[in-house]
């Protein structure tokens, strides 16, 4: 089977309040999460944020009419209804200010309620040790993840602060210009934008 991967994959959910004004920012996924796996993606690349007190996912600004909870218990039960593959499930919070220990407790009890999904490992975005434009992925969780997704590749633009894209963020431009085709195997994981 071909490894396919989406990068922001909740990005394809229904806007969380005023956020719709935002999708042409923040959308990286046309499709749901459910579309996503019926398309064949196996490992879904989950954005969490802090929202009025509860975890949503999000990208930047932008963020999921549904708490972070009911996206993730939809994504346990496609192994069972599906009868196919179990998903894989990459974490990162995108928050600078974030609260560790509720982050903490949260990761836990992902971990604990969701038992057909295959934990990959947990990331801060916007890490201590980020510049103001280019972004440093802190591993957060602090323990072996309980699976090893294995080798990844991606094939989106990056916000990395040396190029036009970083001060033009339209993810799906980005796609249109540079990444039409990608060539998926079952060697490796590919992340792309708009599955």
């Amino acid at each position: 089977m071909e490894k396919i991967a989406t990068h922001n994959s909740a990005t394809g959910e229904k806007s969380g309040g005023w956020t719709w004004l935002l999708l042409p920012f923040a959308k990286c996924q046309s499709k749901s999460i459910r579309e996503q796996y019926l398309s064949g993606c196996r490992l879904f690349d989950i954005r969490l944020k802090w929202v009025n007190g509860g975890l949503r996912c999000g990208h930047g600004l932008w963020y999921t009419k549904k708490f972070a909870y009911e996206i993730l218990e939809e994504i346990n039960t496609f192994s069972e209804e599906y009868n196919s593959s179990v998903p894989n499930v990459i974490l990162t919070f995108e928050d600078k200010k974030i609260n560790k220990q509720a982050s903490f407790m949260a990761v836990d009890l992902f971990k604990r309620s969701f038992k057909n999904i295959n934990w990959g490992p947990v990331y801060i975005k916007w890490g201590e040790n980020s510049g103001t434009v280019s972004t440093v992925y802190d591993l957060m969780w602090d323990r072996e993840p309980q699976y090893n997704v294995g080798a990844t590749e991606q094939s989106y633009k990056v916000l990395d602060g040396k190029s036009w894209h970083t001060f033009l963020p339209i993810p799906w431009l980005w796609k249109k210009l540079y990444y039409n085709k990608p060539e998926f195997n079952d060697n490796i994981y590919k992340f792309v934008d708009f599955l």
